[in-house]
C-alpha cells in the first residue's frame, strides 16, 4: 500500500498537569505513522461504524481538514492546526469526565498521546484520516541518561483508534474502522460520535451460535468431555466479559488447551477453522448482550431414565464441581456433583 502523509499532529494528554502538549514530530516519525496505518488496515480486530450525523465535530473536522488541505490558502496551515487542536481538546475533556465517572470502580484511563494523520492512499485514490491514542513507553536516554517517554518503532501499541476512509471527490465518509483495546464506549460514542454498523445483540447471538456449532461438529463426537469443558469455557468468557474480543477468547479458552482425548492434528484443524470463523458471520469485537445467548447456554444431560442434569450457565472450575467415576468393583458409573445448597444435600443423605 502506498500512502502519502499530508498532515500530522501529536498531542500528549498530560493529565497530571491538566494540559495538552503539542509535540512537533520529526521526519522520522513518518515511518511510525506509515506502519500504524498499515497495521490498522491489516488488523482483523476492528469494528465497522457509521456516522451518527452530518454535524458531529470529528466527522466535520475530518472533512474540513481535507478541504483546507487541497485549498490554495496561506492561512490553511493555521486553520488545520486549530481543527486538530479542537479534536484533541475534545478527547481531553471527555476522558477527564469519563475518569470522574469511573473513579468509584478503581479504573484509570490509560495515559498516552493522540495522533492525527491525514493521508492520501494512492492505490485506492481516496483519503484516509487516522485518529489514534497510542502508548507511551518510559526509557533512559543513552545521551544524557535522563528519563524520557516515547514510542517504539517496532511495536505499534494501539489503545484506541479510528481510520476514516474518505472519497477524494466529495469528502464523503466511505467507512470508519474502529479498534478498541477494551470496552471504552466513550471513544466511539462520546468522542467520535459514531454508531456500530452491526447490532451488539445480533453479534453476541451469531458468535456464540457459530462457536457452539463448530464445537458440536468437530469436538463432541471425538471427546464429549472436552466438548463440555471447551463449551463451558466459551460460556464463562461471555459471562465474565462485557466486551468481546475474539483474539482474547482464542487465547483464553482454546490456544493453550491440552487434552489426551483429542488427536492433536484434528485439534489443530479445528483451531484453524475456529480462527477463521468470524469472517462474514460476526464481528471480532463487540459489547456482549448476555440475554442474547441465555436460551442457547442451557444444556441438559441424560443421567438415567428418571433423572436429567441441567446446566444453566458457565461454571467456573467445572472440573471440581462435576465429576464422573466408575466403581472398580461393580463397574457402575456415577456422577458426583458438589453442592452448596444444604437442603438439597440433606435430601439425599
Amino acid at each position: 500500500m502506498s500512502i502519502e502523509i499530508l498532515e500530522k499532529t501529536l498531542y500528549v494528554l498530560n493529565y497530571e498537569e491538566e494540559k495538552l502538549e503539542l509535540r512537533e514530530p520529526p521526519k522520522e516519525f513518518d515511518e511510525y505513522i506509515n506502519n500504524l496505518v498499515l497495521y490498522i488496515n491489516a488488523n482483523q480486530s476492528i469494528r465497522m461504524y457509521k456516522q451518527r450525523s452530518e454535524d458531529t465535530q470529528i466527522v466535520n473536522s475530518v472533512r474540513e481538514i481535507i478541504r483546507l488541505t487541497i485549498e490554495e490558502n496561506k492561512e490553511k496551515g493555521k486553520k488545520i492546526s486549530t481543527k486538530m487542536e479542537n479534536n484533541a481538546n475534545r478527547l481531553f475533556r471527555i476522558e477527564q469526565n469519563t475518569q470522574e465517572r469511573i473513579n468509584r470502580l478503581d479504573v484509570k484511563i490509560k495515559k498516552g498521546s493522540l495522533v492525527q494523520v491525514l493521508c492520501y492512499n494512492e492505490d485506492e485514490d481516496n483519503y484516509e484520516f487516522l485518529i489514534a491514542k497510542v502508548e507511551h513507553n518510559e526509557f533512559w536516554d543513552d545521551q544524557d541518561f535522563n528519563k524520557r517517554s516515547g514510542f517504539s518503532i517496532e511495536n505499534n501499541r494501539l489503545w484506541k483508534s479510528c481510520l476514516f476512509k474518505i472519497q477524494r471527490e466529495n469528502c464523503e465518509i466511505i467507512e470508519a474502522k474502529v479498534f478498541l483495546d477494551n470496552q471504552a464506549k466513550y471513544w466511539y460514542n462520546d468522542f467520535l460520535e459514531l454508531d456500530p454498523m452491526n447490532d451488539d445483540e445480533e453479534n453476541t447471538s451469531k458468535a456464540f451460535k457459530a462457536i457452539d456449532n463448530l464445537l458440536n461438529n468437530k469436538i463432541k463426537k471425538e471427546s464429549p468431555s472436552d466438548y463440555l469443558y471447551l463449551r463451558n469455557g466459551v460460556i464463562c468468557f461471555f459471562k465474565n466479559n462485557d466486551f468481546f474480543d475474539y483474539d482474547n477468547l482464542m487465547q483464553s479458552v482454546f490456544n493453550n488447551y491440552e487434552s489426551d482425548n483429542i488427536d492433536k492434528e484434528n485439534f489443530n484443524i479445528f483451531l484453524k477453522k475456529l480462527k477463521d470463523l468470524p469472517n462474514n458471520k460476526f464481528e471480532r469485537q463487540f459489547n456482549v448482550i448476555k440475554k442474547a445467548i441465555k436460551a442457547r447456554v442451557r444444556k441438559i444431560y441424560h443421567v438415567n431414565d428418571d433423572i436429567e442434569l441441567k446446566i444453566n450457565d458457565g461454571i467456573d472450575g467445572i472440573k471440581d464441581i462435576i465429576k464422573s467415576y466408575k466403581d472398580d468393583y461393580t463397574g457402575e458409573k456415577y456422577i458426583q456433583i458438589k453442592t452448596n445448597d444444604d437442603e438439597t444435600y440433606r435430601s439425599f443423605l
